[in-house]
């Protein structure tokens, strides 16, 4: 939301988590970093303010049951593949494999309800 615009990735962070913990979760995907801010600090913040284990620079996932997840990630010198305890937060190479096509109506209705976790978190509605 433009409210929050010009945020810092402390600010970013604690407002998702805040907007996280009122819904029921698994796994929370986020981007490795943004271009505007490059830092790669968002999503492991966001892990740390929810007490949940993180895989970083993702770049496939190799399984992932209601207990675990498997996954291959980016290292210095090559990959290694990882295994975390669900609920966990993964963040995602920009070299990982191209997400399949969103459901639009499925993206409206979850749209409104997001925005309004967002709002009411900032407004205390």
């Amino acid at each position: 939301d433009k409210i929050f615009a010009g945020s810092d990735t402390l600010a970013t962070s604690y407002i998702l988590s805040k907007a996280i913990e009122k819904k029921e979760y698994d796994l929370i995907f986020c981007g490795r970093q943004s271009i505007d801010g490059d830092t790669a600090q968002v999503g492991p913040q966001v892990a740390e303010k929810l007490g949940l284990t993180q895989i970083t620079y993702t770049e496939e996932i190799l399984e992932c049951t209601k207990d675990k997840i498997v996954a291959k990630r980016h290292i210095d010198g090559g990959v290694e593949t990882v295994e975390g305890p669900m609920p966990i937060v993964v963040t995602v190479n920009g070299s990982a494999a191209p997400c399949r096509s969103r459901n639009a109506k499925l993206v409206m209705k979850y749209k409104k309800s997001f925005a309004r976790s967002f709002l009411s978190l900032y407004t205390g509605m």
